[in-house]
């Protein structure tokens, strides 16, 4: 039980590293060619949905920032080619580059910024916070279930 425990800790550490920010360069993204069919927004924050029809008829999602808007509308019903984050445990696939099919970049991706972010993202006070909270509790939890499962062992054991 332990040992179960300790995979619970781990795991959730995991799923703490799966929703920070992605620092790929963009020679390991994901790459996806298609028709872009569909782009919407939320009215709430402005995170959208980009829908991307490829070759086979596979339809992928992607999530796109109404900062870009004019990018996104200028290649609705057009062919492109995406390079995209990989996805968080937060989070769809977020497109990170865009060219169109002429093999123009009309978004651009900066991998020394994303590794600025990624190091302000991990370095804020809340985002370590919960990572040691996560292995506190973690550890705590995994001692208090293996002292009740010696203890009621030893209680088996005496009767």
């Amino acid at each position: 039980m332990q040992f179960f425990c300790s995979g619970l800790c781990i795991s959730s550490l995991f799923l703490l590293w799966l929703a920070s920010p992605d620092g790929t360069p963009l020679e390991e993204m994901d790459k996806f060619s298609g028709k872009v069919i569909y782009t919407g927004y939320s009215t709430k924050n402005g995170v959208g949905t980009l829908k991307l029809e490829q070759i086979n008829g596979d339809v992928k999602h992607f999530e796109i920032h109404k900062t870009d808007e004019e990018i996104y509308n200028s290649v609705m019903g057009k062919w492109v080619k995406i390079y995209a984050s990989k996805p968080s445990f937060l989070s769809i696939k977020k497109v990170e580059q865009l060219q169109n099919e002429k093999a123009e970049v009309l978004k651009k991706y900066d991998y020394l910024k994303s590794l600025e972010k990624l190091k302000s993202y991990t370095s804020k006070w809340y985002f370590g916070g919960i990572m040691y909270v996560a292995l506190i509790l973690g550890f705590i939890l995994s001692e208090l279930v293996f002292y009740d499962l010696v203890k009621s062992k030893n209680k088996k054991n005496k009767e």
